[in-house]
């Protein structure tokens, strides 16, 4: 028999779950006050259709009506019906490694930076190119942004390293008038245009690696990200063995 898709409700818990947060990399003894590691993403009037405020941690209640197509309060239908766009943001394995290194408030310096470089990315996405219809950009959109610093937890992997990514979930955008809609599937899944939006945030977030502190190093040809921070050990990068395992375990949540 095929596998049942999960739930709304499943799907929300998955993602939401503690165990990917950085928080669960908090060292022993170490201050673990629990901070916010995901926002909604949008303009005030295109959150307010769904009931949302810009800038607030997404709650597990929300997300799962939300996905549902629901107004968060009253449950009215209110987004169109059709698939989710989860455009993972990540972080170049450097950037991972220096975060598991470090003082849980230098931390908390990069994760800001993930979840505000992701959501520039995400909004240049859908203002910059043609997610209505594939005709033309949009005012503004309906997103969920979630930090995860983890791929997968399966025992039988091995050693996993953190590994910081941005769920960027993208659920409707913003019309001409003013109206939510779907974004145009093809538009969004054009490689040309997620490699454009992917190194402009990976051009800020390497600004803020500077900002910071921290020396970057440009890549070029075919490497994955566009730049590295300076002084994690080549051969570690260069361990394939070692990085196969994070894939996360809910970039898939069909």
């Amino acid at each position: 028999m095929p596998e049942e898709m999960p739930t709304a409700a499943e799907t929300a818990a998955r993602l939401l779950d503690p165990s990917f947060s950085p928080q669960a990399f908090t060292p022993q003894g170490a201050d673990s006050s629990v901070r916010a590691n995901t926002i909604w993403h949008g303009s005030f009037e295109a959150l307010k259709k769904v009931g949302l405020r810009q800038g607030t941690a997404v709650r597990a209640r929300d997300l799962t009506a939300v996905l549902s197509g629901r107004h968060v309060r009253t449950g009215a239908p209110v987004l169109p019906a059709g698939e989710v766009f989860d455009l993972t943001f990540k972080a170049p394995n450097s950037l991972s490694f220096l975060w598991s290194r470090l003082a849980p408030s230098q931390r908390a310096d990069i994760e800001d930076a993930l979840l505000d470089c992701s959501a520039l990315m995400l909004t240049r996405l859908t203002a910059d190119h043609p997610v209505i219809n594939g005709i033309r950009p949009a005012r503004s959109l309906v997103a969920s942004l979630v930090l995860h610093a983890v791929g997968t937890l399966s025992a039988a992997d091995g050693k996993i390293p953190p590994m910081l990514h941005v769920h960027c979930f993208l659920f409707a955008v913003l019309d001409e008038t003013g109206a939510l809609t779907q974004p145009d599937e093809a538009t969004l899944y054009d490689e040309e245009i997620l490699t454009q939006c992917d190194t402009l945030g990976e051009e800020a977030l390497a600004q803020r690696m500077v900002g910071l502190g921290h020396s970057i190093i440009p890549t070029a040809g075919n490497a994955e990200h566009s730049f590295e921070v300076a002084g994690v050990p080549q051969e570690l990068l260069d361990d394939h063995e070692l990085w196969q395992n994070t894939g996360c375990a809910v970039a898939s949540l069909d």
